[in-house]
This record gives structure tokens, sequence and C-alpha cells, in this order.
């Protein structure tokens, strides 16, 4: 669930406790010490309300989805062929099928999620985000495994660790929460509705949950995974970015050339060609006499990496930037990430993307700046919400361009 904290921030809430920045920690005083007080007579973390209500409501929105898509008229009919009107138990099955399915994507999301947390801490530290155990930050004590589960943990230790009982930065339930709910609502918008929301493509019918989980499609499957991959690793480059820590160039160039070179391996990866059509049809988006790994794969991803990379620079220019002692500047994560979202949706979702994330933090500042925060959110992490919206409304942008494009020809 959570690292060692970065900055030193979860400091020990009384007594005077030496911090370890590593996972294996030598003569650290034992855990009932007479120089703090026993875990228990420490209260809950001030934001333990908050967090607790947050991941209810979530989980609750994730559980209810699958239900309401039961009334749809995509889940009105079973595999069997019967009517779910006609037959109660086929219904309430379907919908507990899709609450299972939910509540799996939603907890696989939350351990993405955890990783997120241990990858945002050791990477700018160049520590293994692989081997190596947890710790607190304050008394070097190893996480349990028990307590090391994504959302539960935390709020199970009442936002403190265990031993000493130092404060738990609630952000680590906040990125496990958040990028649940992204995957979920990612699955739900590529996967179980048969891909409605991918363009230029026929969504594959019948859809739901039930057709999803009976005869899984691995071509929307593949798609979603392609998607999360890239929403996980902005989100992870912005919130290293907002801690003005540096984010590795090594890293991010070999993301940028993996995350580049999949869709010549898998080419209906990109849905979207190099130039829009002006029709709506799959059929005519990518001409049989052009290669597709070339024209579908490479040429999409070297067009959307250099674009990306061009509106990143600019948009981080003129919003203003921080320079950490090493690596990447927030000028050039910001950059980094458009060209990852160029290279993995195109080149035509970055000026789009780029444009909602802006406005979407120039108005966050004007509101926290008029209600006198200190600080407002930081614009990196508007970019990953402008990415999702954009995932969700896909179709409908792309089908947008199609038309501006048959207006600009009529």
């Amino acid at each position: 669930m959570f690292d060692t904290e970065p900055g030193g921030s979860a400091a020990p809430a009384v007594g005077s406790v030496s911090a370890s920045s590593g996972s294996d920690v030598a003569g650290v005083a034992g855990p009932w010490d007479v120089s703090r007080p026993a875990p228990e007579e420490y209260g809950r973390h001030p934001r333990f309300t908050v967090v607790a209500r947050g991941a209810i409501v979530a989980l609750a929105i994730g559980c209810a989805w699958p239900l309401g898509a039961l009334v749809h008229d995509r889940l009105q009919r079973s595999p069997s062929g019967l009517d779910v009107h006609d037959d109660p138990s086929s219904a309430i099955g379907v919908g507990m099928v899709g609450v299972g399915w939910a509540v799996w994507v939603f907890t696989v999301g939350s351990m993405l999620g955890s990783f997120l947390n241990v990858v945002v801490h050791r990477l700018p530290a160049g520590r293994s985000v692989v081997f190596g155990r947890s710790a607190c930050p304050s008394c070097g004590t190893r996480i349990r495994p028990r307590d090391n589960i994504p959302i539960v943990g935390w709020l199970l230790l009442g936002g403190r660790c265990s031993q000493c009982g130092a404060l738990i930065d609630p952000r680590y339930p906040l990125v496990e929460a958040s990028l649940a709910g992204f995957c979920l609502a990612l699955g739900f918008a590529e996967v179980a509705s048969g891909g409605v929301t991918l363009p230029l493509r026929a969504p594959h019918d019948p859809a739901g949950v039930m057709w999803t989980v009976l005869h899984p499609k691995w071509d929307l499957i593949g798609i979603y995974a392609y998607h999360v991959a890239c929403v996980a690793l902005v989100f992870t480059w912005a919130i290293i970015a907002a801690g003005a820590r540096r984010v590795p160039v090594g890293h991010v160039a070999a993301v940028l050339l993996i995350m580049g070179l999949l869709p010549v391996a898998f080419p209906w990866l990109h849905p979207v060609p190099l130039v829009v059509p002006p029709t709506t049809v799959a059929e005519s988006a990518f001409p049989p006499e052009h290669p597709a790994w070339l024209w579908q794969g490479f040429f999409v991803s070297a067009a959307g990496m250099l674009v990306g990379g061009v509106v990143g620079g600019v948009c981080a220019a003129a919003c203003g930037h921080r320079r950490p002692p090493h690596g990447l500047t927030t000028r050039s994560a910001a950059a980094a990430s458009l060209a990852l979202v160029g290279a993995v949706l195109g080149w035509q979702a970055v000026p789009v993307i780029a444009s909602v994330a802006c406005v979407s933090a120039a108005v966050a500042h004007r509101w926290s700046s008029g209600i006198g925060r200190r600080e407002a959110i930081a614009p990196e992490f508007f970019i990953v919400l402008a990415c999702v919206a954009h995932l969700m409304l896909w179709r409908w942008i792309v089908a947008a361009w199609s038309a501006a494009i048959l207006a600009l020809r009529g």
C-alpha cells in the first residue's frame, strides 16, 4: 500500500523518532519504546473520514453500474436467449456477474495503483521498483501484508503506522482509488460495452458484462490494457512532477519506445489512422494497399509522439515549470506525457487533451485563488483527467473530426 514517504513528509505524530530512507533499518527502537505512546493511544488520521467516504462511494458506484446496465437494452437478453424480464433468476444472475466483474476490475486497478505508489517513490531515487519491501518512513518497520492491502489497509490502520503511530499520507489510498476508478470506467466503456467508445470500428454485438465473461473479445481487452497502461504512466509522471522531483530520462525514453512500437506488432491497437477519413466506416480507414504495421502502427505513433512533444512543451512553457536537481523538468514531463498520449491515441488526440487540460488547470487555479487556498491542484493531473475523458468520448470526438473534414471539402 505505501512505501517510504518522499521528502520526509510523513513525520511521527509525537516524540523524536529517527527516520530511514530504506526498507532495512538497523538499531531502530522497539515498537513500545518509552519515548512514544502505544499505537492505540493515537487517534485516526485527520482525513480518515474523507478517504473512507470516497472509497465507499467509488465502490458503490462500481457495483451499481452493472445493475443499471442490466436495465439497458444491451443486457435485455441473457446468453441462453431468455429475456431477463421473463426469467427473474436470469436477471439476478446477470446482475451478480456484473457486480462481481466490477469488484474484480476495481480490485485489480487498486493493486495497480499500489504498485504505482511504489514507483512514484522509488523511481526518482533510483531504487528498484520490484525488489525490496516497503517500510514505515518513521520507525523503519516493514509493512505487514495485511496492512499493505490497497485502500483497505490504510483504512484499517486509521491512517497511521501500526507500530509508531506516524501519519501515513492519504495520497496512497487516493492514488489507489483513483486508478481503480479509471480502470473500472474504461473497462465498462471499452470492454463491457463491446467497444462502443472506440472510433472507426463497429461495436461488438451482443455486448455486456455477461458476454465479456463468457466470450471475451481479446482485441478489446488488448486495447483496454494498452490504454490503462498509458493512463497509469501519465499518472505516475504527473505525481512525480507535481512534487518537483526528477523523472529519469532513460525511463521516459524506454516507455516511449515500447509504447510506440507495440502498435507496429499489433496495428489494431490504433483504431484511428494517420489521417481521419471523412466517414465513420471502419473498412475505409485503412486502404489494403498500405501495410498496416507501417501506416497504422509506426507512422501513427511517430506523428503522435512528435505533435505531443511540441504541444506539451508549448503548454508547459506558458504555464511555467519547476526544475528539480536532476532528470526531466516539469516542462519536459508535460511534453513526455503528451508525447505518450499522442503515441497511444494518435496526434489528433493531442490538441483536444492539451486544450481541455490547460483550460481546466486555469479554472482550478482561479478557483483556488478565489477561496484563498495556498496551493492549487498541480496542472499535470489535468492531463490525466483529460486523457480519461477523451477515451470515454473518443468515438464521438473522431466523428466530429470527420464531420469537420466533410464540411471543409463541401
